[in-house]
């Protein structure tokens, strides 16, 4: 049986590695080594995309890893039959109608699992929102960790590794993620503490968790702080363009320097980032468009260029369509919490995207009658959509250029004066961020 469990888990992983692949434009990882390590452990993440957000964390770690998981997704007998091979259930309130929670059992089941050396990933925060901002940790992490070393005289070597995941954005298709992986907690620094006082120590422990993922993370404290930080982000991005590592830590600098500020001055920068920002969609214009205005090729010279990739793009569109439209319609039309939507996304292109590229595939060796017709249109349909996606993303920045000139043809005020509120504002934001 553990065998099977074992290559199931690894089939299970190299599907959502393919999916991932495809789902996010990019996967970059800050400090990959810190998931090395042989010692037992608890992975902590943040948890802005639901189920995209263990996987994306499991996926990186060499070792297998067991999540905590809602007791609620365990009601069903066959899929708790499935879940319980990977998963340890938690109750919480909504998942006990109203009797006190009991967590006994499963604390039993993490501790052996910790004893035997193995890896949990727990989202500490408890629920899922979409947002950037860290929240409070509840202290179920900590106690677990402190439990199972405890049992061991703490010689365990228990480490808890904060892990931050920095979605470009959480909710939309092939955005670019984040992986900061932190240092290491290690429980038998807290040893002292629990035989003293296990509650105390929990709460100890949890804090520093809490700074510890805070810190691997764009953490802002209010909206207001953390929509100025997305639009600081923009005009410096667009400004001066950075690959993900470098940009983010420009970020979290930009975002050191921000929470400094006094209340005047940050209430002053946001209201003439967002005047600014009201603009532009007022007018249906992008901050990308005026930043590359003055430096941008002619435009009738990349109509030119785009002009013979249109059978390219359609060749790759119409071939992908069933495969990714089906599911991104499913993702749109489904009444869901919209975080359980790029899981839905990629579950449904794992089932589509085969099912489809093997019907089409089945299709076109029927009817070309040529040697090897089916294996060459099976090979080319990721490649042609992915250049289709390219074809696609440039004729929208095209658009959004055209859409710039002809604004500073019938409006030449206006737009003077947006690009001269888009030069003081990024002169503030370099100045005091």
């Amino acid at each position: 049986m553990k065998w099977i469990a074992a290559f199931l888990y690894l089939f299970m992983k190299l599907l959502v590695l393919i999916s991932y692949r495809i789902f996010y434009s990019r996967i970059t990882i800050i400090n990959q080594e810190g998931l090395h390590f042989k010692a037992p452990g608890i992975l902590v993440s943040n948890h802005p995309s639901t189920l995209m957000d263990p996987l994306n964390v499991g996926l990186q770690c060499p070792r297998r890893v067991a999540f905590l998981a809602n007791a609620g997704l365990f009601k069903n007998p066959t899929v708790a039959a499935f879940l319980n091979i990977y998963c340890i259930p938690i109750e919480r309130p909504k998942d006990v109608n109203g009797r006190r929670i009991n967590n006994v059992d499963n604390f039993v089941r993490a501790d052996e699992h910790l004893a035997n050396k193995g890896l949990i990933y727990v989202a500490a925060e408890g629920t899922s929102v979409v947002e950037r901002r860290l929240r409070k940790l509840k202290t179920g992490t900590a106690r677990i960790a402190l439990s199972a070393d405890s049992k061991k005289e703490f010689s365990l070597g228990i480490q808890v590794l904060p892990v931050g995941l920095i979605y470009e954005s959480p909710l939309e298709f092939r955005k670019s993620l984040i992986i900061h992986v932190g240092k290491p907690i290690y429980t038998k620094n807290y040893a002292a503490a629990y035989q003293e006082n296990p509650f105390h120590a929990a709460k100890k422990l949890t804090s520093d968790l809490q700074s510890g993922l805070q810190d691997l993370l764009y953490h802002t404290e209010t909206e207001e702080q953390d929509q100025l930080l997305s639009y600081a982000q923009i005009l410096i991005q667009n400004e001066q363009p950075l690959k993900d590592i470098p940009h983010f830590h420009r970020s979290k600098k930009i975002l050191e320097n921000m929470l400094n500020l006094d209340e005047q001055s940050f209430q002053q920068l946001f209201q003439q980032a967002r005047d600014y920002f009201d603009l532009l969609k007022r007018n249906n214009l992008t901050d990308r468009s005026l930043a590359t205005f003055t430096r941008s090729s002619n435009i009738f010279l990349r109509i030119l260029l785009l002009l013979p990739g249109i059978p390219v793009f359609l060749y790759g569109w119409l071939n992908n369509l069933p495969a990714f439209g089906i599911p991104g319609l499913l993702a749109r039309r489904l009444k869901i919490y919209p975080g359980y939507k790029p899981a839905v996304m990629t579950l449904a292109g794992l089932i589509f995207l085969p099912l489809f590229y093997y019907i089409q595939t089945k299709l076109v060796s029927h009817f070309l009658d040529a040697p090897y017709a089916g294996w060459i249109y099976f090979l080319s349909l990721l490649p042609m959509g992915w250049l289709a996606w390219k074809y696609k993303s440039a004729v929208q920045r095209l658009f959004q250029d055209w859409r710039a000139i002809n604004f500073k043809k019938k409006a030449s005020d206006q737009f003077a004066t947006l690009i001269e509120k888009r030069k003081v504002i990024v002169n503030l934001i370099s100045k005091k961020l």
